[in-house]
């Protein structure tokens, strides 16, 4: 029993960054286009259904392409809401310069709320999706 349990653990490990990967296609874009680089996440485990908290690199064609999948607005500054959800996030320090640009959008369903936002920075692009 305690050989399956280290074998799990070393599959578990070794499958970080494939489930970084298939994380980001159940939530942001399928396929996941060819230069969509180096994607990490997080999530949040304050809640049962925590944020998730992705940073990764992408060209800006590839970009504009995750917006447009996902009906993103541009906005001109954070909702209070969205900040106290990345109040968590690993990167949250990243997102606070004046360079930032702002995407995203709030769905109010009957039971609950849904955001998805990117925040898009010199050289990554920072999402939280929750």
């Amino acid at each position: 029993m305690r050989n399956l349990i280290v074998i799990l653990m070393f599959i578990l490990v070794g499958c970080g960054s494939s489930n970084n990967e298939s994380m980001f296609k159940g939530n942001l874009i399928n396929p996941i286009p060819n230069s969509i680089k180096n994607i990490n996440m997080v999530k949040e485990r304050s809640a049962m259904h925590g944020a998730l908290f992705f940073d990764f690199e992408s060209s800006e064609k590839d970009l504009n392409l995750i917006i447009q999948k996902n009906n993103l607005n541009q906005e001109k500054e954070i909702p209070d809401i969205i900040k106290s959800v990345t109040t968590n996030a690993p990167w949250v320090n990243e997102i606070k310069s004046k360079n930032i640009k702002i995407y995203g959008k709030i769905l109010e369903e009957k039971y609950e709320w849904h955001t998805l936002y990117l925040f898009v920075a010199e050289k990554k692009i920072y999402c939280v999706k929750n």
